[in-house]
C-alpha cells in the first residue's frame, strides 16, 4: 500500500531532511509513532495537523498494518518506507503553529463567561480523567486549582493515570501550553519541566508531546483553543473543548482541563478573583 502525504508538519519536515531512518515506538490502526534522530515523528491517517505529523491519504486508513514496535523505518529522500506500506512525500502542505499573542484584554473579554466554560468542561468529563474520582492523584489536581501550579506539583502528576499517554501527562500538556502562552499577559511567568526527568517517569511518546507542548508546539485543535483565548472568544474555546473531548478515551478531556485550569489561574492573576477555586467546586474537587 502506498500512501500520499497531504501535510507535513514543520518539525516532521525538518526531521526528514536531516535523517534517513528511524524505529517505530508504538503502532495503532491510524497512527504510527517513530523515533527518528532522537525526536518524535508521527505518521497518521487522521486529519488533525501538528508540527510533528505527516498526515497521509486516504484518511482513516490502516497505516499501522504489518508494523510492530521496533520496526525499522527508512527514508530515501522521496519516500518513507514502512515495510508493508510506504508514504510518498510529493507535493504537500506544510503546517506550523501560528499562535496569537494574548493580552490582558483577552481576559477582560472572557470575564463573565467562566461558568459557561466550566460547565462545558464538566459535560465532557469521563471516568479515569484527571478530574474524576478514580484518578490516582486527584488530590494534586485539587491542590493545583486552589494553590496555583508549580513545577514540583506538576512533576507529581507525570505518568499518573490510565491511557497510552497517561491522564496526568495530558493534563500537564494542556496546562503548560496555556500557562506559558499566557505567562506575560497574566504576570504569572512560565513553567518548564526538565524533559530528561519526565522521560524517566512516563512513556517516551507522552514525554515528547508534553515537552513540545510546554514550548507551544501543539496540534491545530490546541492551537485553536489558545487563539480563542487570545481573541477573548468563549464560544470558540467551548468548540475547542468539545473537539478535544472526542480524542482518545480521556486524553482530549484531560488536555482541555489543563487548558482551562491555566486560563482561570491566569485570569485570577490578571483581574483578581477566585475562578480556579470555583472550577474546583464545579468539578467536585
Amino acid at each position: 500500500m502506498v500512501y500520499r502525504a497531504s501535510t507535513l508538519g514543520s518539525i516532521a519536515s525538518s526531521l526528514l531532511s536531516s535523517g534517513s531512518w528511524g524505529t517505530t515506538i508504538s503502532v495503532f490502526h491510524t497512527t504510527v509513532n517513530i523515533r527518528m534522530g532522537g525526536d518524535l515523528l508521527t505518521v497518521t491517517s487522521k486529519m488533525t495537523r501538528s508540527p510533528l505529523n505527516i498526515n497521509v491519504k486516504p484518511h482513516d486508513s490502516y497505516v499501522g498494518r504489518g508494523l510492530t514496535r521496533g520496526s525499522r523505518i527508512s527514508f530515501d529522500g522521496s519516500q518513507l518506507d514502512m515495510g508493508y506500506a510506504a508514504v510518498e512525500i510529493g507535493d504537500h502542505d506544510i503546517y506550523e503553529n501560528d499562535i496569537a499573542k494574548p493580552s490582558r484584554n483577552s481576559f477582560v473579554e472572557l470575564s463573565g463567561k467562566e461558568k459557561s466554560l466550566a460547565l462545558a468542561l464538566l459535560l465532557v468529563q469521563k471516568e479515569g480523567s484527571a478530574a474524576s474520582p478514580s484518578f490516582p492523584r486527584r488530590d494534586f489536581v485539587a491542590r493545583l486549582l486552589r494553590e496555583g501550579g508549580s513545577r514540583t506539583m506538576l512533576m507529581g502528576l507525570v505518568g499518573a493515570g490510565q491511557g497510552y499517554t497517561p491522564s496526568g501527562d495530558d493534563f500537564i500538556s494542556g496546562y503548560l501550553a496555556a500557562r506559558n502562552d499566557l505567562s506575560e499577559a497574566s504576570g504569572l511567568g512560565s513553567i518548564v519541566l526538565p524533559c530528561h526527568e519526565v522521560e524517566r517517569i512516563t512513556v517516551w511518546v507522552s514525554a515528547e508531546l508534553l515537552c513540545y507542548a510546554q514550548r507551544l508546539v501543539v496540534d491545530e485543535v490546541v492551537e485553536g483553543a489558545l487563539n480563542s483565548i487570545s481573541a477573548g472568544d468563549a464560544y470558540g474555546l467551548m468548540d475547542a473543548i468539545s473537539s478535544l473531548a472526542a480524542r482518545g478515551h480521556s486524553s482530549g478531556v484531560d488536555t482541555a482541563a489543563g487548558l482551562l485550569v491555566a486560563l482561570f489561574e491566569a485570569m485570577d492573576s490578571a483581574l483578581g478573583g477566585s475562578r480556579a477555586a470555583s472550577l474546583a467546586s464545579v468539578l467536585g474537587l
